[in-house]
Parts: C-alpha cells; sequence; structure tokens
C-alpha cells in the first residue's frame, strides 16, 4: 500500500486482513495497524512522537524501523508480535509502556537509549530475552512498572556503576548476570 504525501492520519486499517507492507510519507504523524496479522514490515514516518497500540496483535511483523524524533512507545504498541525478531530504538525515546512488547517472543536483545526513563509494567513478558543492554549511567531515577520483563533476561548489561543501578530493571530471573561499567 503506498499512501500520497500530505496525509496526517492513518487509523482506518486496523485488522485489515490482506494487508503485508506499507510505504508511508513523513507527513504521517498518526497511524494504527491494530489487528492486520499479514503485515510483515513498516518504516514508521518520521512525523510520528508516539505509538499507541499501533501494532498490536500484527502477528508476521518481522521487521519496523523507529524513526528519531520518536518519544514513546506506549500502552501495548508491538503486544504479541510474535514474529518480530528485533527493534532499535532511537536515542529520542523517553517512555515504553504497559506491555508495549508483551509476547514478543522472537526478539532476544533490547538496547535501551540514555534517554530511556520509564518502562511500562510487563513491558517485555513473555519475550524470551537474552540480553538487556543499558546506555545510561545513572538507572536511580529510572521509573519502572511491575515486573517488566517476566522473569528477566540472562543477561544485563549497564553502562554505569552499581551504586547507579536500579534492581527493578533487571527483572526476577534467579541465575541472571549483570555486568557493570560495559
Amino acid at each position: 500500500m503506498d499512501v500520497p504525501e500530505g496525509v496526517t492520519c492513518l487509523l482506518g486499517f486496523a485488522n485489515c486482513e490482506r494487508l503485508r507492507s506499507a510505504a508511508l510519507p513523513d507527513s504521517v504523524t498518526e497511524l494504527s495497524f491494530a489487528g492486520c496479522e499479514r503485515l510483515e514490515a513498516c518504516d514508521v514516518p518520521s512525523g510520528v512522537t508516539r505509538l499507541d497500540g499501533t501494532f498490536n496483535g500484527c502477528a508476521a511483523l518481522r521487521r519496523v524501523s523507529l524513526p528519531e524524533g520518536l518519544t514513546e512507545i506506549g500502552d501495548r504498541a508491538f503486544y504479541s508480535c510474535g514474529s518480530l525478531t528485533s527493534v532499535s530504538f532511537p536515542e529520542s525515546l523517553e517512555t515504553i509502556g504497559t506491555d508495549a512488547f508483551r509476547y514478543c517472543r522472537g526478539i532476544q536483545e533490547f538496547r535501551f537509549p540514555a534517554n530511556v526513563k520509564e518502562i511500562g509494567a510487563g513491558c517485555f513478558y513473555n519475550c524470551s530475552l537474552e540480553r538487556v543492554i543499558y546506555e545510561s549511567e545513572d538507572l536511580t531515577g529510572m521509573k519502572t512498572g511491575y515486573d517488566i520483563f517476566g522473569g528477566g533476561p540472562l543477561y544485563v548489561y549497564f553502562a554505569g556503576n552499581r551504586d547507579r543501578w536500579n534492581p527493578a530493571c533487571g527483572g526476577s530471573r534467579e541465575a541472571q548476570t549483570i555486568f557493570y561499567n560495559s
């Protein structure tokens, strides 16, 4: 699907059964593809600053490109996107909402830019995570919801010292290893 330049809002494509990909102009500032089970790839336009439930239930989504300027990945933005294998967060990202990546079982690693200040409850629950990398050197002020990792990743890499670590950022897995000053 090709959308012409000048269109700013795409909210009418939820549950579109045949949509596999979308070429979107940078003029788009709002979009929703929730329930588009066959959607495989999407480059989110640079005009979008917030995603909220945007790709919820897009089971075939394998690749998504997030623009610099995106500040919030809202609640359930990628909920149950089981085919998604990787996501690169832009440096501008500040907030990741509740259940945003819950049941994204294909993702093995998340790298959080230094600007991320809030991670919602159950955000990465049931995600098969191996590694989590925090680029911030101070997580003491990070706001986290309950059980953000649902057990937690095996390995956590943190750019700061042990005294700047926030235990809520690691999950609750017993066999977890945390690497400081990484």
